[in-house]
């Protein structure tokens, strides 16, 4: 996770960018097609075209500082952006699952609510946090995830089972 200030702002540039530009190109970049002020302290995150490099832009105090990130191997996850957006601000936490490989993209999974409904002989079950909501088990196992106590007492309460040989 990066340290930043809450007064520092992250800005993503929609576009991708030929990685020969370096400190004073990206300034440029970002006054003029960002609209930004490029001394203000904030990060300006811009990716290249091959999508395997990332270089962040700062003013720090007496002069700019200049990231970059090249990945051996694979590319960037990069966040879907609407074609008219220039630039998108970031969390810090988005900052650092991109920089890691995280796809922004992906959909997470719903909060684990911990509630389940069982009728006897069908047993639903949304303590997978809804993955499996409108589905029925019989299992035990499927009912030892949602309720540990009543899978045991169903299994216990069986008579024993008696073989004749």
């Amino acid at each position: 996770m990066l340290g930043l200030p809450p007064s520092v702002r992250i800005y993503f540039a929609a576009d991708l960018v030929d990685m020969r530009k370096g400190i004073d190109g990206l300034r440029v970049l970002v006054e003029s097609t960002l609209k930004k002020d490029a001394y203000g302290g904030h990060l300006f995150v811009f990716v290249g075209k091959s999508k395997d490099k990332v270089k962040i832009l700062f003013w720090d105090r007496n002069g700019f500082v200049l990231y970059l990130k090249r990945l051996e191997r694979g590319r960037f996850q990069l966040p879907v952006v609407d074609e008219r957006t220039k630039h998108v601000a970031m969390e810090p936490a988005q900052l650092a699952m991109l920089l890691d490989g995280v796809d922004l993209n992906a959909r997470r999974l719903a909060r684990w609510n911990g509630t389940c409904s069982a009728t006897p002989g069908r047993r639903r079950c949304s303590a997978d946090g809804g993955a499996t909501a409108g589905r029925w088990s019989r299992s035990a196992s499927s009912l030892r995830s949602c309720r540990p106590s009543m899978a045991r007492s169903r299994i216990l309460s069986r008579p024993p089972s008696v073989s004749i040989h």
